[in-house]
Parts: structure tokens; sequence; C-alpha cells
């Protein structure tokens, strides 16, 4: 009995510590998502706060899981119909390295250059929701993530590097 006596009051103090630690850090996440994306257009609901939920998921799944590497590549022999070069933006783990850029190009069939595949500070997911306000949307349906190709400009590309380089590790 006299063991519980101190165990129960430990457990409590560390419960308490957990839920203000997640609390801390969720208003951490929301101050950095708005410094890094407050000079950004608000045009599309793809610009919106993440969840709580989301966050936690982010937050925990770590280098382990997906979300933690940003990449922009360049398909090489696409042309929006302005003539602007065409990037694929995306999000991947470090695991997987460029498997994932090459698989999709090869099964595709598209000569691609990597312009960016960085590490991110936090989840990728909210840089890639900034990258995918920059240049325009592309007609590739049936290409895996076709909704993540852009048409960019030069200016566009300048941008979509600066954001990059902000959310670096």
């Amino acid at each position: 009995m006299t063991v519980a006596i101190f165990i129960i009051p430990i457990f409590i103090a560390a419960v308490i510590i957990m839920w203000v630690y997640e609390t801390i850090m969720g208003i951490i996440e929301d101050i950095e998502f708005w410094i890094s994306t407050a000079r950004l257009p608000r045009r599309t609901k793809a610009f919106r706060k993440p969840t709580r939920k989301t966050r936690v998921v982010q937050r925990n799944s770590g280098n382990r899981g997906t979300g933690s590497v940003i990449y922009l590549w360049e398909a090489v022999d696409v042309e929006s119909y302005d003539g602007d070069p065409v990037y694929k933006i995306g999000v991947t783990s470090i695991s997987q390295g460029t498997t994932r850029i090459e698989r999709v190009a090869r099964k595709h069939s598209l000569k691609h250059r990597i312009e960016r595949i960085e590490k991110t500070i936090g989840s990728a997911f909210s840089v890639e929701k900034a990258l995918l306000k920059l240049g325009y949307a592309v007609d590739m349906d049936g290409i895996d993530g076709h909704t993540e190709f852009r048409a960019m400009t030069q200016q566009d590309l300048i941008k979509a590097n600066r954001i990059i380089s902000a959310a670096m590790v």
C-alpha cells in the first residue's frame, strides 16, 4: 500500500507533464506554420491550418514514417500550354530517398531532373501545401500524384526554393 501512495502521484504528475508538453508543442507548431506561410497568397482551400489530429500524427511519425522530406523535380520533357516547365511537388520519407521520384518517373516514362530533395523541420506536408500555391495546375491525369504537378515560372521556382530553404533542417 505504501508503494502505491508514492507511485500514483508520480504517475499523475507524468500525465500532466505530457499533456502540457503536447499543448505547448501544438502552439509552437501553429506559430511555425503561420510564420512560414504568412507571405503566401491565400487563394484556395488547400491553404488551411492542419488540424490538431493531423499535427499529432505527423509529429509522432518522426523519421521512421512518411512526411519528413519534401521534394521538387522537373518533368524535363513536359511543358505547360504557356511553355513553362512542369514540376512535381511531393512528400516522402528519409528511408525512401529518391526511390519514389524514380518510380513515378519510370512508370510514366518521364525524364526527370531533381530540383530539391530536403529534410524538413517538422512536417513536410505544410511545406507541400505552401508549394502547391505556386504556379498553376497542369493536366497530368493518369499519373501518380497528378494533382501535385505544377507549371512554374522562374519567379515561382525562386519562391519555391525559398520556401524549401526556410523549412530545412
